[in-house]
């Protein structure tokens, strides 16, 4: 039988090797994220260099496609990834631009208050009749007095850009000219949108 203090200094060697091992494993797995990852943001800005378009004579750069749209976006606002708590908007009225001049990066709360005030004011502009046909044409009555979408709870604008159902139908059928920023219902159903079931008190 092995002296018990030679097995022990055995079994620290061995386990100093482990971590050792270990640590260099972590630290070779470490570098290759590095690498790859700046690969990654190298390709992304070479990417967006080289998507074949040109602005408009309006300065749009009009990108449809999801992915090359927000690669371009990073490469107009000069970065490989949005920093913590910012997000891109678009200043123009087209929703899917991506030049650097109708760009901003801003936080998410003022990215969120400015997309509202802007869905608003398209709203708003809109004829106030051709909007309730519309919301008639997209809601269903369903009894006592209900009336629910017929499949989606947003209202498509003009400009691609959407707005809840609820919001548009409170400004449709009422007469005031600003469209309400918070609406509720009285009738207790989660997902009527019945006009007179709303209220913006």
């Amino acid at each position: 039988m092995s002296n018990p203090e030679d097995r022990i200094k055995e079994l620290e060697e061995q386990v100093s090797g482990l971590l050792k091992w270990k640590a260099a494993m972590v630290e070779t797995v470490f570098a290759q994220f590095e690498g790859l990852q700046e690969e990654i943001d190298k390709l992304s800005q070479a990417g967006a260099s080289a998507l074949p378009y040109e602005a408009d004579e309006n300065g749009h750069v009009i990108i449809n496609d999801d992915s090359q749209r927000n690669i371009a976006r990073r490469a107009a606002l000069e970065v490989s990834a949005y920093p913590d708590g910012l997000t891109p908007v678009v200043r123009c009225d087209e929703q899917n631009c991506a030049a650097a001049e109708h760009l901003d990066l801003v936080s998410v709360g003022e990215a969120r208050k400015f997309n509202a005030e802007r869905v608003s004011n398209e709203l708003a502009s809109l004829n106030r009749g051709e909007v309730q046909f519309a919301i008639d044409c997209l809601t269903t009555p369903v009894g006592d007095g209900h009336r629910v979408p017929s499949d989606s709870s947003k209202y498509r604008l003009p400009s691609g850009r959407q707005i809840s159902l609820l919001r548009a139908t409170a400004w449709a059928f009422s007469r005031s000219t600003e469209v309400p920023g918070r609406v509720k219902r009285t009738c207790g159903r989660g997902d009527c949108v019945e006009y007179r079931h709303l209220t913006t008190a």
